[in-house]
C-alpha cells in the first residue's frame, strides 16, 4: 500500500478503490480511484475528499461508505446492525417543550435524525412528525446540519 494507506477498500471487479488515508497530522481521510484497461493497470484519482478530515479511522470508513455510491451498495449493514436499535447522541427541544429532534447514530456507524412533537391530548407521549432517521450522515454535526436546514422551527 502507498505510504500513509491504512486500508484499500475494492469492489469485486477490482476496478474500483477507496483509500483510507492517515495524514501526517494523525487525522484520517479518503480518496476514490478507479483502474482502466488501457491504463495498463494504473489507478485514476476520481475524488478526493481532503476536505474531510476525521480524528479516528472508524470515522474515515463510515464517511466513505456513505458518500461513495458503489461502496455503499457493495457494504450493507449486518443483518445484526440493521436490527440495532439506533443511539441518541443529542436531543435538542423547543422554547415551549413541544418538539424535539433527536440527533441519532446507527449501529453502522452513520447517523440520522428524527424530529418529534407531543399535543396536550396524547397525554405527553411524543409523536413522530419527521423521519430522517435512514439517511446516511458520515458525522453527528453533518446530521444536525441536516437537521437545522429541514426543521422549520430549528431555523
Amino acid at each position: 500500500m502507498p505510504k500513509g494507506v491504512t486500508q484499500s477498500l475494492h469492489n469485486p471487479e477490482a476496478d474500483r478503490c477507496v483509500d483510507i488515508v492517515r495524514r501526517p497530522d494523525g487525522t484520517f481521510g479518503f480518496q476514490e480511484f478507479r483502474r482502466d484497461p488501457e491504463d495498463r493497470g494504473g489507478w485514476t484519482l476520481l475524488s478526493d475528499h481532503a476536505h474531510l478530515s476525521f480524528a479516528r479511522e472508524e470515522e474515515a470508513v463510515a464517511s466513505a461508505r456513505a458518500t461513495v455510491a458503489w461502496l455503499r451498495e457493495q457494504s450493507p449493514p449486518a443483518r445484526a446492525q440493521r436490527a440495532a436499535k439506533p443511539s441518541v447522541t443529542a436531543t435538542w427541544h423547543n422554547a415551549g417543550a413541544d418538539r424535539a429532534v433527536k440527533i441519532l447514530k446507527r449501529a453502522d456507524g452513520v447517523f440520522g435524525f428524527q424530529e418529534f412533537r407531543r399535543d396536550p391530548e396524547d397525554a405527553g407521549g411524543w409523536t413522530l412528525i419527521g423521519d430522517a432517521s435512514q439517511a446516511v450522515y458520515a458525522t453527528e454535526e453533518q446530521a444536525a446540519a441536516a437537521a437545522r436546514a429541514s426543521v422549520r422551527w430549528l431555523l
